[in-house]
């Protein structure tokens, strides 16, 4: 959730973005509905915990995301959202191949009880829910802002709230206003 607002402050110092305050003010509403739906989604017990010092990677890859957006919204607007990310994933596709070979990641899917099976889980994740997803999001940059595309991230919680709803998952106040904000905020943010 701090994608967009990084997305907004970066723009505004380091890409000449012009923001206006609905802009700032949709990211402010979204991040402020995340957090209300991180803290209270399950009344006043939820906690946070673990090692804080991990979540340090957490805002680093979203600063990463946010220089992302703006980068091919500045300099790659016009090329084919297709092409931006075949281009990603021939860049990256050995420094993956080669963390599944060193991690034992491959031995380890081809000793499972149905390998292929894994194997066919693994490239339908890829191709739909990274590769179809990217090209996407690189459509959206180049249709919308850098802002509004990567506020679109906050619908990540909704979508999680609709999906607890079909599994029988209880559903406080919290989720509500949560996604008001939220959705709110998208809406600021469009404009």
């Amino acid at each position: 959730s701090l994608t967009p607002l990084f997305t907004l402050l970066l723009g505004v110092l380091l890409f000449d973005m012009r923001s206006n305050r609905h802009k700032a003010l949709g990211v402010g509403m979204g991040l402020a509905g995340a957090v209300l739906l991180m803290l209270f989604g399950h009344g006043l017990t939820a906690k946070i915990g673990g090692e804080s010092l991990f979540a340090i990677f957490c805002v680093l890859a979203t600063i990463c995301y946010a220089i992302n957006a703006n980068t091919v919204q500045r300099h790659l607007a016009g090329v084919h959202p297709v092409a931006i990310g075949a281009a990603s994933f021939f860049l990256i596709g050995p420094a993956y191949l080669a963390g599944m070979y060193f991690s034992g990641a491959w031995d380890a899917t081809l000793a499972h009880p149905a390998p292929w099976q894994a194997v066919g889980s693994l490239a339908y994740l890829a191709v739909v829910g990274t590769a179809v997803a990217s090209m996407l999001y690189f459509y959206l940059l180049q249709q919308t802002s850098a802002v509004f595309a990567t506020s679109v991230t906050y619908l990540l919680p909704v979508i999680a709230i609709v999906l607890g709803i079909m599994d029988g998952e209880e559903v406080t106040l919290a989720h509500f206003a949560g996604t008001a904000l939220i959705l709110t905020g998208l809406y600021l943010a469009r404009k």
